[in-house]
């Protein structure tokens, strides 16, 4: 995790983006807002999570959730392949201007 106090969008998401963090913590005091509070939206814990960077396999802050053994029910479904230019389109148009 890594905190800041700063209004410019821009700054945020580039802090985000660029940082190997699972939270960025804005305008708040980083050590309990990263435990959660009614005022960010994080579930309250006293375990957090840090991504594949930390060597965890979980990014989020650890609650009963990640306890629980969860069975998935798969049946084959109508086959719906997405094309490349849906997927990378605007990547591969991006890169071929630069």
């Amino acid at each position: 995790s890594v905190s800041m106090h700063s209004s410019n969008d821009e700054r945020i998401l580039a802090m985000g983006l660029k940082l190997p963090v699972c939270r960025v913590i804005v305008n708040q005091a980083h050590c309990f807002a990263t435990g959660g509070s009614f005022s960010n939206g994080l579930p309250f814990s006293l375990s957090m999570g840090c991504g594949t960077w930390g060597g965890n396999n979980f990014s989020d802050n650890m609650t009963v959730d990640q306890y629980m053994n969860i069975t998935r029910i798969a049946k084959p479904i109508a086959e719906v392949i997405p094309s490349v230019e849906s997927l990378l389109g605007d990547y591969l148009r991006k890169t071929k201007a630069s």
